[in-house]
């Protein structure tokens, strides 16, 4: 708004119209309100994402002459999210399916073909806890109502990962954000369920604990990585 006005001052009222004004239209089916609460959440998100890059503690950082490119959103376990079924930032949420890559482990005692490595869950009755309410904005609440876990038997679980992959342009540097929620009933501790995050092989830091990082169930967060 504050651009477009600069703009209109230098054009004048006559140039300003006759070349369309400061800024793009509105798409069909949406409303100048519709469009400038997507700009204030984008901003908003933006700079929480800014601001998680920057954080001292995280692997990597942002410099001032850098830029970030949107490359994947996933839904992990889901059908995918439209761009309309968000938290208004109009994104496209794709399934993870074709992303997905597991190597079964080699026939042992604790596994055969009959042993399932990926098992789906889903909960849409959970009211889900968010810490701040920046955390509303970060996902759209439908990414934590869906899962992918692996077997129930922890020796086999140390043979085999879940694994996504993304085909990327190895010359660029990728800020990566996990989002998790523990929704599956039988995991109420701490403990219960620990894993480690690779990214191309490498572990991310120390391993992760849901229940240990928000301190319950049903409470959403995301990690921020490189």
């Amino acid at each position: 708004i504050c651009g477009a006005g600069v703009v209109k001052g230098f054009e004048g009222k006559q140039q300003f119209q006759l070349l369309g004004g400061g800024a793009n239209s509105v798409a069909g089916g949406y409303t100048k309100g519709d469009d400038l609460g997507a700009e204030i959440v984008g901003t908003f998100v933006l700079v929480y994402t800014v601001f998680s890059a920057t954080d001292a503690n995280q692997q990597g950082s942002i410099r001032n002459d850098t830029a970030l490119q949107l490359m994947y959103k996933i839904d992990v376990a889901g059908q995918g999210i439209s761009p309309d079924g968000g938290t208004g930032m109009y994104r496209q949420w794709s399934p993870d399916d074709k992303y997905l890559n597991i190597d079964p482990p080699p026939s042992s005692v604790y596994y055969n073909d009959s042993v399932p490595l990926n098992s789906i869950y889903s909960n849409d009755s959970i009211q889900l806890q968010y810490r701040n309410e920046i955390h509303k904005l970060v996902a759209p609440a439908t990414v934590y109502r869906t899962a992918r876990a692996m077997s129930n038997i922890s020796e086999l679980n140390l043979q085999y990962n879940l694994t996504w992959s993304f085909p990327v342009d190895p010359s660029f540097t990728y800020f990566v954000r996990p989002h998790f929620c523990e929704i599956q009933p039988p995991i109420n501790g701490r403990d219960n369920r620990a894993f480690w995050i690779y990214i191309a092989n490498r572990t991310t830091g120390s391993y992760t604990d849901v229940i240990q990082e928000v301190a319950g169930m049903d409470s959403p967060c995301s990690k921020t990585t490189w």
